[in-house]
């Protein structure tokens, strides 16, 4: 049999299967298909990764499709999971491998029913401190059921660090059209890739197959050390026996007031929000006090020399008082005191006169 009629016979059959695809399907899409050899059956739809048992790839389950390796190992090929002593720049790359199970007969030079339409690849990387991690790929399309598979890396040391991208190492690769730079929203809404070039077009067939890497890196987690609310001015106005709490001027800085709490020196303390200022005290006994604000903030009490004031409430000195003796009383004293006035006058005369 000549292989023009053979490849006529494989088009028969995948023009009967795609007639009745909707009966090859599950409820997550195309059901696995075991690789018996070049002439397996292809899926009759596009769909990602859908065989089993594949020759010379990193799993021969194809849905087993993310996975990675040190950047510094000459050995090239990539496992999950990977495990290793890690320090702060230490670099994995990424690798996912992507085939669409259609026919290679149904492509029609990408505009077939076996092209697989806005194809594109997500990975997400987990973005807080550990000491392991599970990035996730993606891979999707217009027309065929998405796949994710993650890949596990640990610091065997314990150390923490966060995972990041490497910006522009995103690529594919393709026996085809050999390597092509990829899109860093690959991290982020994802980036088109493509059997001719990274357009979305992913073509059927095990020659159409596309290889994608990104690298990524570890990075210590920088302290970042928040900085605490200061109590900057306690704005107060006094009376002899009353304070009044004006204002309180602070800068917030990382915290958040919440209250501001105010000792008044005499055993009584008032929490107020700024809303209830100006606040006045009264003091009922003589005395010096002391008054002190206090913030109260998301980072905890805060206060300062600059929130303090004083105030002294002196005694109330009673008005001198001359006690009303009535008019008779007044012009007698007058006449007494006038008449003693006279007697010494007139004593001393008599001494001057017989001197």
């Amino acid at each position: 049999m000549s292989i023009f009629t053979t490849r006529i016979k494989q088009a028969l059959v995948v023009l009967a299967l795609t007639a009745t695809a909707v009966l090859a399907l599950t409820s997550d899409g195309v059901s696995a298909i075991p690789y018996t050899g070049e002439n397996t059956t292809p899926s009759p739809v596009p769909a990602f990764n859908v065989f089993t048992g594949v020759p010379g790839i990193d799993n021969p389950d194809e849905s087993k499709f993310f996975n990675g390796r040190l950047s510094t190992e000459t050995n090239q090929d990539a496992r999950d999971p990977i495990a290793t002593v890690c320090t702060a720049g230490t670099k994995f790359v990424l690798r996912a491998y992507v085939h669409n199970g259609a026919s290679q007969f149904a492509n029609d030079n990408g505009n077939g029913p076996s092209v697989a339409k806005d194809t594109k690849i997500k990975v997400t990387l987990p973005t807080v401190l550990a000491t392991s991690f599970a990035p996730t790929a993606t891979i999707s399309a217009s027309n065929a059921t998405s796949i994710s598979d993650n890949v596990s890396i640990t610091c065997t040391n314990g150390k923490s660090f966060t995972l990041r991208y490497v910006t522009g190492s995103a690529q594919q690769f393709n026996a085809a059209s050999g390597v092509k730079n990829l899109s860093d929203t690959i991290v982020t809404t994802g980036a088109p890739i493509g059997t001719q070039q990274p357009d979305g077009n992913m073509w059927g067939c095990w020659d159409q197959r596309v290889f994608v890497r990104l690298e990524v890196e570890l990075v210590e987690q920088p302290v970042v050390i928040k900085k605490p609310a200061t109590c900057d001015l306690l704005d107060v106005s006094k009376t002899s026996k009353s304070i009044t709490i004006k204002n309180v001027k602070y800068t917030a800085n990382d915290a958040t007031l919440n209250t501001v709490t105010v000792s008044f020196g005499d055993g009584t303390t008032k929490v107020l929000k700024t809303s209830e200022l100006p606040f006045t005290h009264n003091y009922a006994a003589e005395g010096n006090y002391s008054i002190k604000a206090t913030l109260n903030t998301s980072m905890g009490d805060v206060t300062s020399s600059a929130c303090t004031a004083s105030i002294t409430k002196t005694p109330v000195t009673p008005p001198v008082v001359i006690p009303n003796t009535g008019a008779g009383s007044v012009l007698a004293v007058f006449a007494a005191v006038t008449a003693a006035g006279a007697f010494v006058h007139n004593m001393f005369a008599r001494r001057k006169v017989r001197g």
